[in-house]
C-alpha cells in the first residue's frame, strides 16, 4: 500500500509543481482572483485523480475517503460512515494555499490512511523543497532530495523530548504568556501544517500549538506514532483521538492542542494560550 501512495505522491507533486509554475509565467500573477484560480484548478485536479487511484488500486477495500473538497458529502453522518469503513483515506492535495499561490516553497501534499480510525500509514511531502516523511506504521523515514537520484533516506527514531526551541503558533489564535521566556524558545507564525509537521517530526522544531481540520495533519499521524510525538488536548493533557469527542462533522477540531513529546507539554502549555476572541 505504501508504495503505491509514495508513487502517487510523486505524480501529485509534478502536478502541484507544474500548476504553481503556470502562475509564475502569468502577466497577472499578483491578482488574487488568478491566484486563487490555479489553486483551486490544483487541488480539484489531485483530488480527483485520489479518488480514482484509490478506486483502482484498492477496491476491494471497505474504505472511504475524506478530503476539504468532498467533505461535504457526508453531511451528519460522518462519524456513523467512520465506523461503517475499515480504511479512511485521507488527503489534503494542497496544504499551505496561501504560499502556494504567492509562489512559495512552503507548501505540501498530505496523505494519510487509517485503519478503524487509528493511524496505519502515512505521507508528507514538500515538492518544492525536496523534503518527505512517511511511515508504513511500524517505522518511519526522513527523506531529502525525495524523488530525485540522490535521495537520502534517514530512518527516524523513538525520542521523549525535543532538542529544538522553535515553537510554532498562529498569533491570531494564540499568544504568549508572562511565563515565555525568548532566552530558550523563539516561538514562529507559520502557514502550512505539512511544513509544521516534518519540521516537527525531524526536530527541527519543538512543537505547534493548533486547531485544524483532519487532512492537515493525518499523513503524519502514523509518522508521530514512530517517533514518540502527541497531538494532546490543550485543555486536559489527553491524546487526540478520532472521534465525535474531538472532531466535528466536517472533521474539524473541536478544541485546541499542542503536538509535542508529552514531557514537553507542560513547559509549552506554560508559555502559550488560546486568544479570547470577543
Amino acid at each position: 500500500m505504501l508504495n503505491k501512495l509514495l508513487d502517487f505522491a510523486k505524480t501529485a507533486g509534478k502536478i502541484a509543481l507544474d500548476n504553481q509554475e503556470a502562475i509564475c509565467k502569468s502577466d497577472n500573477k499578483l491578482k488574487e482572483r488568478d491566484a486563487t484560480s490555479v489553486v483551486t484548478k490544483t487541488d480539484f485536479e489531485i483530488s480527483v485523480l485520489f479518488k480514482k487511484f484509490i478506486e483502482d488500486n484498492f477496491s476491494d477495500l471497505n474504505y472511504m475517503i475524506i478530503d476539504e473538497e468532498t467533505i461535504t458529502e457526508y453531511g451528519d453522518k460522518m462519524f456513523s460512515r467512520l465506523d461503517e469503513t475499515e480504511y479512511q483515506f485521507v488527503i489534503d492535495p494542497i496544504d499551505g494555499t496561501m504560499p502556494y499561490a504567492n509562489m512559495m516553497p512552503l507548501w505540501g501534499i498530505v496523505i494519510g490512511v487509517l485503519k478503524n480510525k487509528k493511524p496505519h500509514c502515512g505521507i508528507v511531502y514538500i515538492p518544492k523543497l525536496k523534503d518527505m516523511v512517511y511511515s508504513d506504521g511500524e517505522k518511519a523515514f526522513w527523506v531529502q532530495n525525495a524523488f530525485d537520484e540522490d535521495e537520502c533516506v534517514t530512518e527516524l527514531h523513538e525520542r521523549s523530548k525535543s532538542a529544538s526551541a522553535i515553537l510554532f503558533m498562529h498569533n491570531w489564535k494564540f499568544e504568549l504568556t508572562d511565563k515565555f521566556c525568548r532566552n530558550f524558545f523563539v516561538p514562529i507564525d507559520f502557514f502550512a501544517a505539512a511544513v509544521l509537521n516534518i519540521y516537527i517530526i525531524t526536530d527541527r522544531a519543538k512543537a505547534n500549538v493548533f486547531h485544524d481540520h483532519l487532512w492537515d495533519f493525518a499523513g503524519a499521524m502514523s509518522v508521530m506514532k514512530c517517533v514518540g510525538l502527541k497531538m494532546l488536548d490543550y485543555d486536559t493533557k489527553k491524546e487526540i483521538e478520532i472521534s465525535a469527542e474531538y472532531f466535528d462533522n466536517k472533521m474539524c477540531m473541536k478544541g485546541n492542542a499542542i503536538l509535542c513529546y508529552e514531557d514537553d507539554f507542560d513547559t509549552i502549555k506554560s508559555m502559550i494560550r488560546p486568544r479570547i476572541l470577543l
